[in-house]
């Protein structure tokens, strides 16, 4: 495999105002690029929330599925359909809001602890969005884990070959740790598109020469196989990266609700 997929374009995170009013950094999506060339994502936040915050009371939601990726502390889940779950650091929660569902969410930052993690939209095909909505949530030991380049790169699939985690739509979604010296490759569906976004450390992509440092995201051009290599001294690198197969459908983007 020829791992020389390029970068078509390189944001920054941004702060917004969510929930009760809690600030979270906007990692998608990128204004000046659009939803086209992330076609079937929506949505990725980097959230990070204090103890005593005003979290994220009971909201509406339709025509998407949200995983959100505890990273430090726990979140828990409760809503209208009786599903309630907690989970604790490297955890996932999936929802499938279908044809529209209210949840709640809360953690250890509403209990006197910080809780950090990432919250991701992938849009459904409008063929799926009258489903019925659907709740799960996985805790750590269930993601499988994957080793490269000698042991200094950790891949774990958070959805993807072994993952519990079961979308309508055909994605991968991967948390890569990555030692100095080390890279990460992976080859990718034909026809899929999909970024990645360092949250730590900086990495550089042999096959055109791009830097992506810490709080950037780089959204992935044409091509199947991907390599991205650790830069920046003796920092780690840590990254999530996602590719899925676009829906090609207009997107109807009104607040809580995707139709």
């Amino acid at each position: 495999m020829d791992y020389g997929q390029k970068i078509r374009f390189i944001g920054k995170r941004r702060e917004v105002v969510e929930g009760g009013g809690e600030v979270v950094g906007r990692v998608l999506p990128q204004p000046r690029l659009g939803l086209e060339p992330l076609d079937p994502f929506l949505m990725l936040d980097h959230f990070k929330m204090e103890p005593g915050g005003p979290g994220f009371p009971e909201h509406p939601h339709r025509g998407f599925e949200i995983l959100t990726l505890v990273r430090d502390g726990w979140g828990s889940h409760r809503d209208n359909l009786g599903n309630e779950a907690t989970v604790h650091a490297g955890g996932m929660m999936h929802l499938n809001a279908g044809k529209g569902m209210w949840h709640g969410e809360s953690g250890g930052a509403q209990a006197g602890h910080s809780m950090e993690g990432f919250q991701f939209w992938v849009n459904l095909a409008r063929a799926d969005k009258a489903l019925p909505p659907s709740f799960h949530a996985y805790e750590d030991a269930q993601f499988p884990r994957l080793t490269q380049d000698g042991g200094r790169t950790s891949v774990k699939v958070l959805v993807g070959p072994g993952s519990p985690a079961r979308l309508r739509t055909p994605i991968t979604y991967l948390e890569v740790a990555v030692a100095p010296g080390g890279r990460f490759e992976w080859t990718f569906p034909a026809g899929q598109q999909g970024f990645f976004y360092v949250f730590h450390g900086i990495a550089s992509v042999p096959a055109d020469g791009s830097r992506v440092e810490e709080g950037q995201v780089a959204v992935l051009g044409d091509g199947e196989g991907l390599a991205v290599a650790q830069d920046g001294g003796s920092l780690p690198l840590e990254f999530v990266v996602a590719s899925g197969s676009p829906h090609r459908e207009p997107v109807a983007w009104n607040g809580p609700f995707v139709d």
